[in-house]
């Protein structure tokens, strides 16, 4: 079977944080990338004084109508001390709703 999707896991995660670092840009804030794999963030983000830990996660995976996404790393579940927000872009012909809405496009928390 094909997939439906454009990207495999791999490729997905690469388009969801080049489109976070866009998205974020944007609206003026500034981007710092963690380099390797073994730190718990992706990101840093950057608005006047405020730094904010942020980790980007993608999913295509829809269950009974909620998109399913894996909020652990290597060693165990993200810890609000390690990251200030979890970003989840969803591709454009995808829908947001539900209890998480008023998250999205929700920069503010960021700035």
């Amino acid at each position: 079977m094909k997939n439906k999707h454009p990207f495999d896991c791999k490729r997905r995660g690469e388009w969801a944080e080049a489109w976070f670092c866009a998205a974020a840009l944007h609206h003026d804030l500034r981007i710092a990338r963690m380099l390797g794999a073994s730190d718990p963030i992706d990101h840093i983000v950057v608005s006047g004084p405020k730094m904010s830990r942020v980790q980007i996660k993608s999913t295509t995976v829809v269950k009974r109508r909620a998109y399913r996404v894996a909020v652990h790393h290597r060693h165990g579940l993200y810890r609000s001390a390690e990251i200030k927000a979890l970003v989840i872009p969803l591709y454009p012909h995808l829908l947001c709703g539900g209890p998480f809405e008023k998250f999205r496009e929700a920069w503010h928390l960021l700035q």
